[in-house]
């Protein structure tokens, strides 16, 4: 049985930031926590498409929602038509500055195709197969876009 230890404990870690608990910061530590994994899968010999898609699709929402939630607030990014639409999230972004190509690139386009409505890579309902983007290409870019993201928030880093 384990035994319950109770009291008080200062730690003091060298060079260890924590960010506020919210936007922008929530979203890019999603972002950066799949995009690695995304690449992992990306580059293993056994076709791991809807995974990569799968992930790559909600760290790519992220990672854009970090950017325009930049101020703190996520409201707006939190309701239809523009909560998982990946072009227009990308869209709104070029709008407000992030440095990304105009219009989105192939991948992303695609990519969103399958991760919005109506939400074919989680629920697949009423297909019999889903088209993924190339999953090495799909990684490479979503890597790209992270950093921008950073490269464009004061304090990422």
């Amino acid at each position: 049985m384990a035994q319950m230890i109770t009291g008080e404990m200062h730690v003091v870690l060298e060079g260890v930031r924590l960010a506020p608990p919210g936007p922008p910061w929530s979203y890019l530590g999603v972002a950066r926590a799949l995009t690695p994994a995304v690449r992992v899968l990306a580059d293993s010999p056994a076709g791991q498409g809807i995974p990569v898609a799968l992930l790559a699709g909600h760290a790519a929402e992220c990672a854009l929602k970090g950017y325009l939630s930049r101020d703190g607030d996520d409201a707006a990014l939190m309701r239809d038509p523009i909560r998982h639409d990946l072009v227009g999230l990308w869209r709104q972004a070029v709008a407000e500055g992030l440095a990304v190509a105009d219009p989105p690139p192939d991948w992303l386009v695609r990519l969103g195709e399958v991760h919005g409505k109506p939400y074919h890579l989680r629920y697949s309902r009423h297909v019999h197969g889903v088209v993924t983007p190339n999953a090495v290409l799909l990684a490479e870019g979503l890597a790209a876009l992270l950093a921008t993201v950073e490269a464009a928030l004061p304090g990422a880093r």
